[in-house]
């Protein structure tokens, strides 16, 4: 598995409230050069524009997982088209921290490691369903 960095930057709170007044989604952050993530012989491009909520419901520990976890939530599927299960981007979202290492990450890892499997109340059911409606068509050119 390989992680390619690109950038991303906070959304100001003037630009994170004209997206939600349009969309009905609170995004905080828009990639501003590409990212890719290789997992099992397959790519995962998060282009630039692409715009999202980070870690929800969690702190930011300066991790890239939510980023490519957002990205298969939205698009569902690998960069040949390939389905992506809610499962297989909540592994990636998993390995992905085992990979970056640390303290912080290692507990985050752990909690969302157990949070995805007894799903409270539907969460990432209801996450996975929505994503495919909040995310790919907002690519924001700059």
């Amino acid at each position: 598995m390989l992680l390619i960095k690109g950038q991303k930057k906070k959304l100001c709170y003037l630009y994170r409230g004209i997206l939600e007044r349009q969309t009905g989604y609170n995004y905080s952050w828009i990639v501003t050069q590409p990212y890719h993530y290789s997992f099992a012989n397959k790519l995962i491009t998060v282009p630039k524009g692409f715009v999202c909520n980070g870690a929800t419901w969690a702190p930011d520990i300066e991790s890239d997982s939510w980023l490519i976890h957002d990205w298969l939530y939205c698009h569902q599927k690998f960069d040949d088209d390939y389905p992506c299960s809610r499962h297989i981007a909540d592994f990636i979202m998993i390995e992905i921290l085992k990979e970056e290492g640390g303290i912080p990450r290692s507990m985050y890892r752990w909690a969302f490691s157990v949070l995805v499997k007894i799903n409270p109340f539907k969460v990432f059911d209801k996450a996975w369903g929505e994503g495919k409606k909040s995310g790919t068509e907002i690519l924001i050119k700059e």
